[in-house]
């Protein structure tokens, strides 16, 4: 397996096993979330006995500065190349109170948060991941809720291996 293979099943693991947020997510939506989807998909592909669950897909990647505030990327030759990657996640539920699932909506962002800082490095397979990015659905698909996020995470590659 690779870095990010790695990255993302341990992330995945993080959200489904890892007690602290499972209790405080499952107080911000009322239930449990133990499922989840490790590449995306429509949404109405997702069995609505699954919800709530989270989906998580790798996204894109790019070549880390060489130096903080640089533009110049590291170059051929070194032993190692280090890169920032995306991973998007979503929390995908059903509530039919509006209320209840816009302060979900707002602490959830809280929540990830602090499980990334908890947990900086998910399965060893990265130097530091964070929580960059976040949108809620605003209830546009309501009763389901949407939540998605970007966690980036900073890899360093081998040259070989």
């Amino acid at each position: 397996m690779t870095q990010l293979r790695d990255f993302r099943d341990a992330l995945l693991s993080l959200l489904t096993t890892e007690a602290t947020f499972i209790a405080a997510v499952q107080t911000a939506l009322g239930q449990a979330v133990t499922s989840a989807v490790k590449t995306n998909r429509p949404i109405g592909e997702i069995p609505v006995g699954m919800y709530p669950c989270w989906v998580l897909e790798l996204g894109d990647g790019k070549a880390a500065p060489a130096a903080n505030n640089s533009r110049e990327s590291q170059t051929i030759g070194l032993s190692s190349q280090s890169h920032t990657h995306e991973t998007q996640l979503a929390l995908v539920w059903m509530d039919n109170d509006r209320d209840a699932a816009g302060n979900a909506r707002a602490d959830l962002p809280y929540y990830l948060t602090q499980l990334m800082l908890r947990n900086p490095m998910p399965g060893g397979a990265c130097e530091l991941a964070v929580l960059m990015d976040w949108t809620p659905d605003r209830a546009v698909n309501h009763p389901t809720q949407i939540w998605r996020a970007t966690i980036e995470s900073l890899h360093t590659f081998p040259r070989s291996g």
